[in-house]
């Protein structure tokens, strides 16, 4: 039972690590995105645009939905930026060796972010 226990685990982990994961397809990471694919994938690193939500879910945290439409999870959002509906321009670097427990957007450590007027 034990065994079954840690392999049904071992794909869950599996399968929301691969959900995560960001397209690998060619191009820009994202519209208007200065950082080509290719740098994503060497470095893990991104920019783009996006608001800032405060997501009412495994009791509240504050993400940001890229102006792309994907979700990221700041892991580092200092407080000043903790704002609904904040506009903020980023760069952020994937963080693929995170898991968090909300199980919301793709966590992200912030390298540069600035609010947009």
């Amino acid at each position: 039972m034990k065994v079954l226990y840690h392999a049904l685990r071992t794909g869950i982990l599996l399968v929301v690590a691969a959900s995560l994961a960001p397209s690998c397809s060619g191009g820009h990471a994202s519209p208007g995105s200065s950082v080509p694919r290719r740098d994503i994938e060497e470095h893990g690193h991104f920019t783009g645009t996006g608001t800032v939500r405060y997501i009412d879910l495994e009791g509240g945290f504050y993400g940001i939905i890229g102006d792309d439409g994907k979700k990221y999870l700041p892991i580092d959002l200092d407080q000043q930026y903790k704002t609904d509906g904040l506009k903020v321009r980023f760069r952020f670097k994937a963080r693929r060796d995170v898991m968090t427990i909300t199980m919301w957007g793709i966590p992200v450590e912030v390298l540069v972010i600035d609010k947009i007027e």
